[in-house]
């Protein structure tokens, strides 16, 4: 029995031995083939939606934009306003807007409209505009009666081609 223990020992630090050979040898050719390899230069990353930049000769400034996703039209895709007189009318309809009061208990919203760091649900119709800001479901604010018209005919317009 002894024997046997001491056979099954050897072979175990046999095994060991030669593992440790093998991986320091391929570890070694490991490092010398990176040395080999050409370094390539990779292109820029794009920008993200809230960082979209315009580049004029030298000088970089921001573009202000305005996101706005219709809800469960999957064709639509996103839509990008960066006229100002469009960015205008939305935050003249965001500043506006008043508070109701009341408990919230609302449909899913047709639109959603990120304008700088803030997110916006839009409920729209011909007489009414209602928004509720993204992760406060507990307050809606209604458009007032000078913006409807204006958002209105806005969404028609970039949605309804």
């Amino acid at each position: 029995m002894e024997k046997h223990l001491s056979k099954i020992v050897f072979l175990i630090i046999l095994t060991i031995g030669i593992s440790l050979f093998i991986l320091f040898r391929l570890e070694k050719e490991s490092v010398n083939s990176f040395e080999e390899i050409e370094r390539v230069e990779l292109p820029p990353l794009k920008p993200l939606e809230s960082e979209i930049l315009i580049k004029t000769n030298e000088n970089v400034e921001e573009q202000e934009v305005v996101i706005i996703d219709k809800m469960n039209d999957y064709d639509s895709g996103k839509l990008f306003l960066t006229g100002k007189e469009e960015i205008k009318t939305i935050k003249d309809a965001i500043n506006d807007s008043i508070k109701q009061p009341g408990v919230v208990n609302m449909v899913e919203p047709q639109y959603r409209i990120k304008c700088g760091e803030e997110a916006y649900f839009l409920w729209i119709d011909e007489k009414s505009g209602t928004i509720q800001k993204e992760g406060d479901t507990h307050t809606i604010y209604s458009f007032s009666d000078q913006s409807i018209k204006p958002i209105n005919e806005l969404m028609i317009s970039k949605f309804n081609k």
